[in-house]
């Protein structure tokens, strides 16, 4: 199985839906506070849930702080925020989204 996609949506700077392609190499480049930690952050939290592993915002080299630090607009009632991602397997496109509530 290799991914192809990552996607992000209401995850701090991240409003809208965020998709970064991935291929075999791949670049996050921007300015400073842009949110190349937050997306590395996430994708990294993505993994360790589908190894069945719990989540944990602040693991090692990343600390992105509590739920409602995370959550974008975390002052409105019942935020939530999404990770996914698309791959292919047996070429099959298949696609994965989890909320965190």
């Amino acid at each position: 199985m290799s991914i192809t996609q990552f996607t992000m949506e209401e995850v701090r700077c991240f409003g809208e839906r965020q998709t970064l392609e991935i291929r075999p190499l791949t670049f996050l480049v921007g300015e400073n506070s842009t949110g190349k930690t937050t997306a590395l952050a996430c994708f990294h939290i993505l993994a360790d849930y589908l190894r069945g592993a719990g989540i944990d915002f602040n693991q090692s080299p990343y600390s992105l702080g509590i739920f409602k630090d995370i959550v974008r607009n975390s002052k409105e009632k019942d935020k939530n925020f999404k990770l996914g991602f698309a791959s292919k397997y047996n070429n099959e496109d298949i696609e994965t989204t989890i909320e965190l509530v």
